[in-house]
């Protein structure tokens, strides 16, 4: 046993060497609140519900040599942790890959029968307390509600955590319930499977922040990646490419949610039915400064699809070459109030009506300060207020009135010169006027052959 500062001390693991403990658990056990375990490489099992269990436990639990050499593994028989409770301070897990859990059966509604929907958490169960993840990987692990992560009533938080090809039926990656809340920071989702919420399912006010993270290759029946149910969520800077959704390629929100989603791109996702980035059902979802860029639905809402008395919001926010077979860009349905301030709709098509913009008889969009250009076969289509500000254009030649001035003359030159190079992040940027990620000559062509200065 090493020591540590302030009374504290450091419990040494390791399954084939000389240590003080051979298994995490012991460990555990031995420990006080405030103690830090040091798990040296190995594969951890163990026996019972959990691999590792801790109840109202302050501890930090970290591995020696990260998560590729520090793996906890369920062997598809038991969860990987189980934390419940809260203690004097967060709970902490960092570097390990926790893999192979499969849930037990919990009983939520206290009637002694083994329901659908009662095996929860396959990697990890959280009831309570604020947990904090830190450089852990979770991978195929079961479970029929939150396949990696199951969570009620608890602030957790995951940072620079990943998350691969977990399977539930709700939440594949992780599940919030009851208020849960929290934080998942520069998280990496990736071929997570689940009907609803094939990532991320949010459900009975909980209201997690999700920055940073990326999104792609999930599938499901509604909101493959993040599903919402009477939750209201955070999304900022996230990234969101190749899913797939029959409602909701990317995010769904029903039952009176009411999420925000800021600075995020949405690109190629789509939805055999409606909503082939977001889909809005019964709820309020405010979109602030985000792309959406070549996604597409097989009925309604290339990008985004409200319905049933939605109230959404959107400003700030660019919508390229989206599709659908009404409203390219966005669709509004069944008495549904859409508002879209500051917006950009560029060379997006619908088969039918509203190439960027479509509503039926009974809903309103609502537009002021927006420019349309390239809308096939029309900018919008249903019924609309002008609230002003607002441009249209057959075609977005005037992409290279880069400074909105109404001309394209030298001061746009210089803003396109002083993006000359590779765009951030492979995206377009002020001066990629055709789309490559990269403003170069051609670029400057397409400038000077709209030249008016």
């Amino acid at each position: 046993m090493l020591s540590a500062c302030c009374g504290a001390e450091i419990l040494t693991v390791d399954d084939d060497g000389p240590a003080d403990h051979p298994t995490i658990q012991s460990a555990v056990e031995a420990a006080s609140d405030g103690d830090e375990i040091l798990v040296q490489p190995g594969t951890y099992r163990g026996s019972g519900e959990a691999v590792v269990r801790l109840e109202g436990r302050a501890l930090l639990i970290r591995s020696a040599a990260g998560p590729a050499d520090t793996v906890i593994d369920g062997e598809g028989l038991r969860r990987c942790l189980t934390i419940t409770g809260g203690g004097t301070a967060p709970p902490t897990i960092e570097g390990f890959t926790l893999t192979g859990g499969r849930s037990g059966w919990v009983d939520l509604d206290g009637d002694g029968i083994e329901d659908p929907l009662e095996s929860i958490g396959g990697g990890v169960l959280l009831v309570g307390g604020r947990p904090r993840f830190r450089n852990c990987v979770f991978t195929r692990n079961e479970a029929e509600v939150g396949g990696a992560v199951h969570a009620r009533d608890a602030r957790v938080s995951f940072i620079d955590c990943d998350f691969t090809e977990n399977v539930a039926i709700a939440g594949g990656a992780v599940s919030n319930n009851d208020a849960s809340s929290g934080l998942l920071r520069r998280c990496d989702f990736v071929r997570n499977v689940a009907p609803k919420g094939g990532a991320v399912e949010n459900r009975g006010s909980s209201d997690p922040r999700i920055d940073g993270c990326r999104f792609e290759g999930h599938f499901s029946i509604s909101g493959s990646c993040i599903l919402n149910v009477d939750s209201g969520p955070t999304i900022s800077a996230c990234t969101f490419q190749g899913n797939s959704s029959n409602r909701g390629g990317a995010v769904y929100d029903t039952g009176g949610s009411r999420s925000t989603i800021v600075g995020s791109v949405f690109t190629m996702n789509t939805a055999t039915e409606d909503g082939g980035a977001v889909g809005v059902f019964a709820s309020t979802t405010t979109i602030v400064d985000c792309i959406f860029r070549e996604n597409s639905a097989a009925s309604r809402g290339g990008a985004i699809h409200a319905v049933t008395g939605s109230r959404p919001e959107v400003s700030g926010s660019t919508f390229e070459g989206n599709r659908a077979v009404f409203g390219g860009g966005i669709a509004n349905e069944a008495e549904t109030e859409g508002v879209i301030r500051d917006c950009r709709f560029e060379w997006n098509r619908a088969e039918f009506t509203g190439g960027s913009i479509d509503g039926d008889v009974s809903s309103l969009a609502i537009l002021s300060d927006s420019r349309l250009c390239g809308s096939v076969p029309n900018p919008i289509g249903g019924t609309w207020r002008d609230e002003g500000g607002n441009a249209f254009a057959g075609n977005c030649a005037s992409d290279a009135d880069l400074d909105d001035d109404g001309m394209v003359d030298g001061a746009d030159l210089l803003v396109l010169l002083s993006n000359w190079g590779p765009c951030p992040d492979g995206m377009s940027c002020a001066g990629d006027l055709d789309r490559s990620a990269d403003v170069d000559g051609a670029d400057l062509l397409l400038l000077l052959a709209d030249w008016s200065g």
